[in-house]
C-alpha cells in the first residue's frame, strides 16, 4: 500500500513528512475494528484495477478518490460517502492540493450506489463507481466471502433485519438496465454480477 501512496504523492509533489502523516491516518481509519470488507484490502484491490487501465483522465484525483472513498464507514449510515468526501476535502486543503478537492469530492459521491449517475456523471465517475462494485461480478467463492464480510459488518442486525435490508439493496441493482456504467466492466462482470445477486437473494429469502 505504501508503494501506491508514494507513487501518487511523488506525482503531486507533496512533502514526504506531510504525506506520511496522512498515510498513517488513512491506514488507521481502514484498520478500525469492525471493518471486515471496507478495509485496506478493498482499497488495494481498487487501486490495482486502476493501475491496469491506461488513458484515465484526471488520474491523480481518481486515485485520491479511491483512497478516501470509504475513509468514513458506519454500516447502515446514509451519509458515509458525503462525510468521506468532506474529510478528503479537508485533508487535501491542508496538503496544498485544494485544486483537486472538488474533483475528488464528486468522484467519491459516485460510490454512493443508491444514486444513478448515468445522466450527470463523467467517464471517470463511471469508472470509479464500477471499480468499487467490481466485487459483485467476482467468481462465486470470492462473492460468497464478500457477503460473509458484509454480514459481519452488519452484525448489529438480526437475521430477519439483515435479510430484509440486504435484499432491498440487491434488488435495486437488478432493477437497473445495467449494474455497471462502462462497457469494459459490463463485458467483464455484468453477467456474473447478476448471477451472483440472483443466487444471493434466493438464498436470503428461502427461509
Amino acid at each position: 500500500m505504501e508503494n501506491y501512496w508514494n507513487n501518487l504523492i511523488n506525482r503531486l509533489n507533496i512533502p514526504v513528512f506531510q504525506s506520511m502523516q496522512l498515510f498513517i491516518i488513512i491506514c488507521g481509519c481502514y484498520q478500525a475494528p469492525g471493518r471486515y470488507y471496507h478495509n485496506l484490502d478493498h482499497i488495494r484491490t481498487c487501486l490495482s484495477m486502476l493501475t491496469l487501465m491506461e488513458g484515465v483522465e484526471n488520474r491523480e484525483a481518481t486515485e485520491l478518490a479511491i483512497w478516501f472513498h470509504d475513509i468514513v464507514y458506519i454500516p447502515g449510515c446514509q451519509y458515509n460517502e458525503e462525510v468521506s468526501a468532506a474529510s478528503a476535502n479537508c485533508f487535501l486543503q491542508q496538503l496544498g492540493c485544494g485544486q483537486l478537492s472538488n474533483d475528488v469530492y464528486n468522484l467519491i459521491l459516485s460510490t454512493k450506489h443508491c444514486a444513478d449517475i448515468s445522466a450527470a456523471g463523467q467517464p471517470v465517475n463511471y469508472l470509479v463507481a464500477d471499480i468499487d462494485l467490481a466485487i459483485l461480478g467476482a467468481a462465486e467463492d470470492q462473492f460468497r466471502d464478500f457477503e460473509k464480510k458484509i454480514r459481519r459488518e452488519y452484525g448489529f442486525l438480526t437475521e430477519q433485519q439483515y435479510k430484509r435490508e440486504r435484499c432491498s439493496i440487491l434488488q435495486k441493482f437488478l432493477q437497473r438496465s445495467y449494474i455497471y456504467y462502462t462497457h469494459l466492466f459490463r463485458d467483464l462482470y455484468e453477467h456474473q454480477a447478476r448471477r451472483n445477486i440472483h443466487k444471493l437473494i434466493n438464498y436470503l429469502i428461502r427461509d
